[in-house]
């Protein structure tokens, strides 16, 4: 029985792991976005942009009117429905980032800001400063960062209608998604105007992946089996 038990934790754990993994799209920060299907959008005055110890960064410090942007068009068949049963175990639709921003200055409605839409014109898009990030849709959504860091942030949504935000795998906020007549695409970069920073973009990725309270508790039934059967021999 132990080692039953064992294999199937290992095999839990595995399986998860490898899927967690498995990412419809990501972006590691290591080339110009262009080069891995990005398209991109820029306009007159251009950002400076480089690669630095695997990490792209993006300078529209130069003038507040600067816009420079990245964007992936995605399948239909891609998004989960809140209509259509995602697959087994529960899932949940991420979206995933991390980046520092640095030197901003101007409106916290400007700069940097990451945006998601699904197929059906429904579609959530964050903001971030230095020391703020704060959901496109709601100004009272927003959340402090300790500035002159890289943070992770992910998105996690069950339905494609609602969403939580994790900032270094802490809940930040939670909110709806917007019926924002926008389709099929991830979009990220500096595509506002009315502020200038420096963003540096580690990676980008999102996808489905099992969902986590539903995984933690599987483990934590199989680890009590598991020491259950121990105590009982």
């Amino acid at each position: 029985m132990k080692a039953s038990i064992a294999v199937v934790l290992l095999g839990v754990v595995s399986a998860a792991s490898a899927r967690a993994e498995t990412y419809w799209l990501h972006y590691e920060g290591n080339d110009f976005p262009e080069n891995h299907g990005w398209t991109q959008i820029r306009h007159v005055p251009y950002a400076d942009r480089w690669i630095e110890d695997g990490v792209f960064v993006l300078d529209a410090s130069a003038d507040p009117h600067t816009c420079e942007w990245y964007e992936y068009y995605t399948d239909d068949a891609l998004w989960p429905m809140p209509d259509v049963a995602v697959p087994d175990p529960p899932s949940y639709f991420f979206l995933q980032w991390r980046m520092k921003v640095d030197d901003y200055s101007g409106s916290a409605w400007g700069g940097p800001v990451m945006g998601v839409f699904s197929h059906d014109g429904w579609g959530a898009a964050f903001f971030v400063t230095d020391d703020t990030i704060r959901y496109a849709y709601d100004p009272g959504l927003i959340a402090p960062i300790e500035p002159n860091e890289f943070h992770e942030f992910e998105m996690r949504s069950p339905d494609m209608r609602t969403f939580e935000l994790y900032i270094d795998d802490a809940l930040a906020f939670e909110g709806t998604w917007y019926d924002s007549q926008l389709s099929n695409k991830v979009g990220w970069g500096d595509d506002t105007t009315g502020a200038s920073s420096i963003s540096r973009w580690d990676y980008v990725r999102m996808g489905i992946a099992p969902e986590p309270n539903s995984l933690f508790m599987m483990v934590l039934l199989l680890g009590g089996m598991s020491a259950t059967g121990q105590r009982n021999r």
